[in-house]
């Protein structure tokens, strides 16, 4: 059995290094652009249990996401050992700071070793993501609280939750699909063509789990766990003495997660923590703490699911060591 973290990190070291590079220098950006002092003072205030309840907070929303996960693998036929799957699961997440989905070519290449078909894997991954992008969307309603004062940004984000949460009914039909084939060889545009194609495959292939019951079991998983993670976010900006809502901050927690991801940055650095910090100012947080307040969330969230995958990947290959030994 190949190692494939190790050639996977390799192939992409330079990619990780950059990403390393920026979050770096936008984390010391942030804490420069505003009062280090009071920044610290923030910090000092999340003890040991404070950090241990975040931390198991962010687990559990792991793990609901895997139970997802094993979930559609098990529609589609396929069985494998949860525990196991379960650390091809946290793998994925070792590579997340990598662009082009390094994360999920990595699993997809676990469960290859079991039979899966890549096509199966990528439309679990494409299926994966659309119910967090939907579930995500949906909690990001509770923002309209915090921005009730325009009208307009009410509006916008109405609007855009309505498109994304249509297109549920939409990529199940064949129409759909048909229509994105066609299109593709009409298009010259190499890029765009495959492009078009790939994806009318991909729904092609997406079809079972884009069905009734996998499509509503794994948004109401998506929902516990966002709404978990959210809950975490309320308790780190109340313990830091700001004063919110718990509606208030998973609505704030939600809408920094799309702004990260309609970056198209990986892993949303910079831009998730700047959504957070822009929305807690406009609730009256000082800038310092809802830095401060950003950065915990975010060590306990993003940080904390790569140092997890990366156990999770030395894991496995040490395992394929012992199996080749």
């Amino acid at each position: 059995m190949q190692n494939t973290f190790l050639k996977l990190l390799l192939k992409n070291k330079r990619n990780l290094s950059i990403s390393l590079i920026i979050a770096g220098a936008l984390y010391i950006g942030l804490v420069l652009f505003s009062n280090p002092d009071k920044i610290v003072s923030a910090f000092s205030k999340m003890n040991l249990t404070h950090w241990l309840f975040i931390l198991v907070c962010s687990l559990l929303n792991y793990l609901l996401r895997f139970v997802r996960w094993h979930y559609y693998l098990r529609y589609l036929t396929h069985s494998i050992p949860a525990s196991q799957n379960f650390l091809y699961y946290l793998a994925g997440f070792a590579l997340t700071l990598t662009p082009a989905k390094v994360g999920e070519t990595i699993r997809s290449s676990y469960l290859a070793q079991h039979g899966v078909p890549y096509t199966r894997s990528l439309a679990m991954f494409f299926v994966d993501r659309f119910a967090d992008v939907v579930v995500v969307s949906l909690l990001s309603l509770f923002v309209l609280k915090v921005s009730g004062h325009s009208e307009h940004i009410n509006q916008f984000i109405i609007i855009m939750v309505t498109i994304i949460v249509s297109f549920i009914p939409l990529m199940r039909q064949t129409f759909v699909t048909r229509f994105l084939y066609n299109l593709h060889k009409k298009i010259t545009w190499n890029f765009l063509s495959k492009t078009l194609l790939h994806l009318s495959q991909l729904l092609t292939t997406a079809r079972d789990l884009l069905a009734l019951k996998p499509v509503y079991t794994g948004l109401l998983l998506g929902l516990f766990a966002w709404f978990i993670q959210g809950i975490a976010f309320y308790f780190i900006v109340t313990t830091l003495g700001i004063e919110i809502t718990l509606q208030q901050s998973i609505g704030i927690y939600a809408i920094s997660l799309l702004a990260g991801a309609a970056s198209f940055i990986p892993g949303g650095i910079g831009t998730t923590e700047a959504a957070m910090t822009l929305l807690l100012t406009l609730l009256g947080a000082d800038t310092a703490t809802a830095i401060a307040a950003a950065l915990i969330s975010r060590l306990a969230t993003l940080w904390f699911a790569v140092c997890l995958g990366f156990t999770a990947a030395l894991i496995l290959s040490f395992n394929s060591e012992k199996i080749k030994g």
